[in-house]
């Protein structure tokens, strides 16, 4: 969807970059190669939400919610995939500082979706 109008947000850019730049690198490290990242956004009822899909192997349910701590690493990508475990930690806390929510899910045929919202900021003269 398209926002027609313009919209106000009260973040910082580079901060929410480098939230929306760990979820890529994180979809990047755990897709096989050559498989289709998907990058989504949409505004709805004073609501800004940007998805990242990947085709990767999912995240055990066991583990979805433990992901986003810090040094955490996944059981499955411990040897296998380098990092340091804070990625999605410190997703988590710039999109929560911007009084956001971040979450994982698994997609239904295969590969993980992070999704995380920022509220828009209310125009002068609004309510």
């Amino acid at each position: 969807q398209t926002c027609a109008l313009p919209i106000s947000m009260n973040i910082d850019p580079e901060l929410v970059g480098l939230a929306l730049r760990q979820l890529i690198s994180n979809a990047v490290k755990y897709s096989p190669p050559g498989s289709r990242i998907e990058i989504a956004g949409r505004e709805s009822d004073a609501i800004v939400t940007i998805a990242v899909r990947d085709e990767g192997p999912g995240i055990p349910h066991d583990e979805v919610e433990a992901i986003f701590g810090r040094y955490y690493r996944g059981s499955r990508s411990q040897e296998s995939v380098p990092g340091t475990g804070m990625g999605l930690s410190i997703a988590r806390d710039i999109v929560t500082a911007h009084g956001g929510r971040i979450w994982a899910n698994n997609k239904p045929d295969k590969g993980a979706e992070f999704i995380f919202t920022l509220p828009i900021a209310a125009l002068e003269g609004q309510i």
